[in-house]
């Protein structure tokens, strides 16, 4: 019966929701989990892990990205504390900007601008 009582239970973590770059107010910082690069039904993409109001969320960044963004680049934002920032959006045109992180504790963070031209599908 002792083995019973030092058993922890597994509780699966839920999975991140999905938003859609229109849902992201422009000039709001997401905390940036991380980015991957995925393959979808319509090609190579980059998706990138925020938090929204404590709440973990995924969000496709346009195809442009995809093309600017390397393997390398992306390791090297994965290795800091950053946010992902929607700096413009005109209909179905989405630009976004990967910042340092206002909570890092380095007072002179540089704003990092890892953004490609504008895209017009998220």
């Amino acid at each position: 019966m002792e083995a019973l009582n030092n058993h922890v239970l597994y509780t699966p973590t839920k999975p991140a929701k999905l938003v859609h770059s229109k849902d992201l107010v422009k000039g709001q910082r997401y905390p940036l989990r991380k980015m991957l690069r995925v393959d979808t039904k319509y090609g190579a993409s980059i998706l990138a892990y925020i938090t929204i109001g404590g709440e973990k969320c995924k969000v496709y960044l346009p195809k442009s990205y995809n093309a600017t963004i390397s393997d390398a680049d992306l390791e090297e934002l994965n290795s800091r504390r950053l946010d992902l920032v929607m700096v413009d959006q005109h209909f179905a045109t989405f630009k976004f900007e990967v910042v340092d992180s206002l909570d890092e504790p380095e007072s002179g963070a540089q704003a990092s601008s890892k953004a490609a031209p504008s895209s017009s599908k998220a």
